[in-house]
C-alpha cells in the first residue's frame, strides 16, 4: 500500500491557488475588506446634502473659533465669521478638505478593524483622534501665518506641504499603535 502524504499546496488549476490564498490570507482580507467598506459608508454619508449642509459647518465653526482663539492668545487680532478666519492682513475660509475628517475617520476604522482586544482599540482610537485633531489646528494655525506672508507660501503649505505630512504622520500613528498593541501583547495576530 501506498503512502499518501497530504500537503498544504494549492492545486494546480487557478481556482484552487485562489482558493489557497484566501485561505491562507483570511484575516488581513478581511481587514481589508471591513475597512474598505467602512470607508465607502463614510464617503455614501459625507456626500450628502445632508451632510455638508447640516453637519459638515458646524464642525467647521468649531474648527474656526479654535483656531481664532489661538491666534487671539499667540497675540493676533482676528475675529471670525462662520468659517473665515480673517485679520486686517489675511484671511482664510476653513472649508471641507481642511477638516481633518478623512484621516481622522481612516485612522480609526484601521484601528477598529485590526485584530487586538477591545480596550487597545478604544485607546488607539481615542489617543489617535486627539493627536490627529490637535495636528490639524497646528496646521491651521501654520496656513494663517504662511498666508500673512504671502499667498504663495500659503499654497504651498496648503498643497505641497501639509498633505503629504499629514498622510504621513496618520500611517507613522497606525505603524505605532500595531508596535505598542503588539508590544503589550493586545494583538490578536
Amino acid at each position: 500500500m501506498a503512502n499518501i502524504k497530504k500537503t498544504n499546496k494549492p492545486s494546480q488549476s487557478i481556482q484552487g491557488k485562489i482558493i489557497y490564498i484566501v485561505q491562507k490570507n483570511k484575516s488581513q482580507l478581511f481587514f481589508i475588506l471591513t475597512v474598505g467598506i467602512v470607508m465607502v459608508i463614510y464617503y455614501s454619508i459625507t456626500g450628502t446634502q445632508w451632510f455638508r449642509q447640516d453637519m459638515l459647518p458646524s464642525y467647521l465653526q468649531i474648527l474656526a473659533r479654535i483656531t481664532s482663539a489661538l491666534l487671539n492668545i499667540m497675540g493676533e487680532k482676528v475675529s471670525i465669521i462662520r468659517t473665515v478666519v480673517q485679520s486686517p492682513s489675511f484671511s482664510m475660509d476653513i472649508a471641507y478638505g481642511c477638516d481633518a475628517l478623512e484621516p481622522i475617520t481612516l485612522f480609526s476604522v484601521v484601528v477598529l478593524c485590526f485584530p487586538a482586544k477591545i480596550y487597545g482599540r478604544i485607546l488607539g482610537v481615542i489617543s489617535g483622534v486627539c493627536l490627529l485633531f490637535t495636528l490639524n489646528i497646528i496646521r491651521l494655525l501654520s496656513l494663517y501665518y504662511a498666508g500673512t506672508y504671502s499667498q504663495e507660501l500659503f499654497e504651498l503649505f496648503h498643497i505641497e506641504i501639509w498633505q503629504p505630512v499629514f498622510i504621513i504622520c496618520a500611517l507613522v500613528m497606525f505603524l505605532l499603535y500595531v508596535g505598542i498593541i503588539r508590544k503589550k501583547g493586545w494583538s490578536n495576530v
